[in-house]
């Protein structure tokens, strides 16, 4: 029965069975003990936590993935995305019709090629499971093989699990990143709550599977996040060959949270496009050979822009 997150309670840590297996069961007397114990709780704490240091200490096999764009990769820290973390996608409340559709897509869509850069990364990569409920497929339809083809996806490496109830979509996660044979999970969720957070941060830093929340817009933030991302649809610049054909896929991106980044105040904000023949973001045409107009803020669409050359 998949487990019901409407009434969360606090979780109640305690140490390693090995931790208390080497004291023999017996309280620590002298101070090498305890020093040893804290130590101990220490390390519990940032394991917990996910503190980027403890990870990098315990963990130095682990590889991280990148976006291949420099800007914001050197943001990440030096393992790139935390290959055993949760990762939120989010975007801002906005109202119905078009608006809500297109930031739908980018958040979807820029969650996809996040999952195509974490198996181009890997040497032997296996397969990817979205779990996608019921009732955003009947609104926005099911994933199509060809399109997730074109992104750089192969449809046969993608598992794709259509929960009938949203409040099954947790349950379906968790249990996938426990598997521990998924080279990534990404699930489309409407809200998170604490416990729930750190229950799936805890599964994915133990089996070291990446897991993808892409949240619903104006929802709270999901505070165990490894890294968050706010995502909004950007237009696209000119086709190089064909004026009258669409460009690159365009996002505007805000990177508000990385674990190993340095802290900093607000939000990083970027504009970028997507490379289909790279397989990787890069600067946005639009504005990496000058300064952005005066009153125009780098990653936002103009107000006189009506409606999007193309939508993520």
């Amino acid at each position: 029965m998949p487990q019901d997150y409407s009434n969360e309670s606090p979780l109640i840590y305690s140490l390693e069975d090995e931790e208390i297996d080497a004291k023999g069961g017996q309280e620590p007397t002298g101070a090498s003990d305890r020093r040893d114990l804290i130590e101990g709780l220490r390390n519990h704490i940032r394991r917990i936590e996910g503190s980027s240091e403890f990870a990098v200490a315990t963990l130095p096999g682990w590889s991280g993935w990148t976006l291949g764009m420099a800007a914001i990769d050197e943001q990440l820290g030096p393992q790139g995305l935390e290959p055993g973390g949760l990762h939120e996608i989010r975007s801002e409340a906005l109202e119905a019709g078009m608006d809500a559709a297109a930031a739908t897509a980018a958040r979807r869509t820029f969650a996809l090629l996040l999952a195509v850069r974490r198996l181009r990364s890997l040497e032997r990569p296996g397969p990817l499971l979205w779990c996608l409920p019921m009732a955003a497929a009947y609104e926005t339809g099911m994933p199509y093989a060809r399109g997730l083809a074109s992104l750089g996806l192969d449809p046969d490496r993608v598992v794709i699990v259509t929960p009938g109830k949203s409040a099954d979509v947790l349950w379906v996660v968790e249990e996938a990143v426990k598997a521990g044979c998924l080279s990534l999970v990404l699930g489309e969720v409407a809200a998170v709550g604490v416990t729930a957070a750190r229950r799936l941060s805890l599964a994915a830093a133990e089996a070291r599977t990446p897991c993808l929340l892409v949240s619903s817009a104006g929802k709270p933030v999901i505070t165990a996040a490894a890294s968050r991302w706010r995502v909004t649809p950007r237009p696209s610049g000119e086709h190089p060959l064909d004026p009258a054909a669409p460009g690159e896929r365009g996002f505007a991106l805000a990177l508000e949270r990385c674990r190993a980044r340095p802290v900093v105040s607000g939000a990083l904000d970027f504009a970028v496009e997507w490379s289909d023949a790279a397989r990787c973001f890069r600067m946005a045409a639009a504005v990496s050979d000058r300064a952005p107009a005066p009153g125009l803020v780098v990653g936002k669409a103009p107000e006189s822009e009506e409606r999007w050359r193309r939508t993520a």
